[in-house]
């Protein structure tokens, strides 16, 4: 079941799609990346899956468009994804803050 699906920017990596499911986030570059950042923004992965059981930790950090969400995984992996909506990342936090 999809929870959300927003605009976001998964930093150092490039704007997309992030979509919440109650299984896992799937975040999907968009076209707008490679003009953005370039060659950076080419040589990055198109999609990133994360499955919410491989999520160890949460914690938010101070984004001034909506909100910004930090991803600790099992794996010792951060990702930190900037939102654009503060609806939309409050959704998430909360969803994901009732798991954790």
């Amino acid at each position: 079941m999809i929870i959300i699906s927003t605009k976001v920017t998964l930093v150092q990596t490039g704007y997309g799609i992030l979509t919440l499911t109650d299984q896992d986030l799937t975040w999907r570059k968009s076209a707008s990346t490679v003009l953005a950042f370039g060659l950076l923004g080419a040589a990055t992965a198109n999609d990133l899956r994360i499955p919410l059981s491989q999520i160890s930790k949460i914690d938010k950090y101070t984004y001034i468009g909506g909100g910004g969400l930090i991803l600790y995984l099992d794996d010792s992996r951060t990702y930190r994804i900037a939102f654009k909506s503060k609806k939309d990342f409050q959704t998430v936090f909360d969803y994901l803050s009732k798991l954790f």
